[in-house]
């Protein structure tokens, strides 16, 4: 069994190439899954209190992932407080779900924005980069929801795609059609042969 680990800019298709992965018999860990996880644990939600107050929750108590990130993506020191707090936790569990997988798949997707950022792509046997042009990618970014301002805002917080495509086994494009994609994923497979 292998372990894929999947990079790019933000809105590049990481998300949507790892899920391709899948449906090819590969089992997906999907960290901003196990972010959600994280931030609803009694210790996580203690210590964010401790440090941003109760501005950062909503009216059930939970944390508002939203409040939090206008925080977090305005100043690079309480992003790192953030890290700090999440993302040993977050490891923990990605390294747990891979030792309790058993060989009914082929190979492990870890679908994490911050693979390189946080240290996680130590884990992986590949690392897919998936390049996608500026444009296309703030043109997804706008879909989502977001503003050119916050997509400019988390870009500069992640590690430099230059730095991340440095560090990749492989590289696809993902700035045309899903049928591109699939088959240079497909071949990818095929190369490591995977069943």
């Amino acid at each position: 069994m292998i372990v894929i680990g999947i990079i790019g800019g933000i809105a590049s298709g990481k998300s949507f190439v790892a899920k391709i992965f899948e449906s090819f018999g590969a089992y997906r860990i999907d960290a901003d899954q196990l972010g959600h996880q994280v931030l609803a644990e009694k210790e996580t939600i203690q210590r964010i209190k401790d440090i941003w107050g109760d501005r950062v929750f909503d009216s059930n108590g939970n944390v508002s992932r939203p409040r939090l990130a206008e925080i977090v993506f305005e100043c690079h020191s309480e992003l790192q407080k953030l890290e700090q707090i999440t993302h040993p936790r977050i490891e923990s569990l990605i390294i747990q779900s891979l030792a309790q997988l058993t060989g009914n798949h082929p190979a492990v997707v870890i679908d994490a924005p911050v693979l390189i950022k946080a240290g996680w792509h130590q884990h992986c046997d590949k690392i897919v980069f998936v390049e996608c042009s500026l444009e296309c990618r703030i043109e997804r970014a706008i879909l989502r929801g977001w503003t050119q301002e916050m997509f400019e805002r988390r870009e500069a917080s992640q590690t430099p795609l230059e730095a991340k495509k440095a560090l990749a086994t492989d590289v696809v494009q993902n700035s045309s059609d899903s049928d591109q994609i699939q088959r240079q994923l497909r071949e990818l497979w095929n190369r490591w042969e995977l069943r």
